[in-house]
């Protein structure tokens, strides 16, 4: 897997065309390549075989479309057609023995940017988000769009967290009123952003 940072005035449908003709060129697994994830407006991940998304870097910036391209250190081609067992499997593991309740709040899907209000959707999302691409920057438009004007990440790391509010500056979100962006990636974090979340948590009796 690898991240992509776009080069300013591309967009995905760029990255799209390159990566369909990696595939049409390369045939099997070697030409494997998709879009794992959207991270922000400027930043995609990408995912397949390991060759596939070599070649589909290589070429994209060759064409200028990415300004750089950097290895992930993970050990599976996640978010990608690669998962499509493993998606089954999970879907096995849901239906023998994990019970879905609805969530107490609506939950955003990374999945398609939608609610999600009920049990059987958000049992159908888990189970397909393991082989399907990642909507983040999408979802948090709608958060966005729904009055949500404080974003905590919780951890590993603060990746996340700084491409938010790199778009908060300069992106997507340029001149919506201000947010609140924290990350809880360790201990330390915590006791910062425990004031700022106090009225958000639920306790249940």
């Amino acid at each position: 897997m690898s991240a992509l940072v776009l080069q300013k005035g591309q967009s995905v449908d760029d990255v799209k065309e390159v990566l369909k003709k990696t595939r049409q060129k390369y045939s099997g697994n070697t030409g494997m390549v998709e879009i794992a994830s959207y991270n922000s407006s400027t930043q995609l991940v990408l995912s397949g075989s390991r060759a596939g998304v070599l070649r589909a870097c290589e070429r994209l910036e060759e064409k200028q479309i990415a300004a750089r391209a950097a290895d992930l250190p993970v050990f599976a081609p996640f978010h990608c057609s690669f998962m499509a067992l493993a998606a089954t499997g999970m879907r096995h593991a849901w239906e023998h023995g994990v019970t879905a309740k609805a969530p107490r709040r609506p939950i955003v899907s990374n999945l398609n940017a939608g609610l999600i209000t009920d049990a059987e959707t958000l049992k159908n999302d888990i189970v397909a988000s393991v082989h399907k691409p990642v909507l983040w920057s999408p979802a948090l438009e709608v958060m966005r769009e729904k009055g949500v004007e404080r974003f905590v990440y919780i951890g590993p790391g603060k990746a996340l967290a700084n491409l938010a509010k790199k778009e908060s500056k300069t992106g997507i979100w340029k001149g919506w009123k201000e947010l609140e962006i924290a990350s809880v990636a360790s201990p330390k974090d915590f006791e910062e952003t425990s004031e700022m979340c106090e009225d958000l948590v639920e306790v249940s009796p």
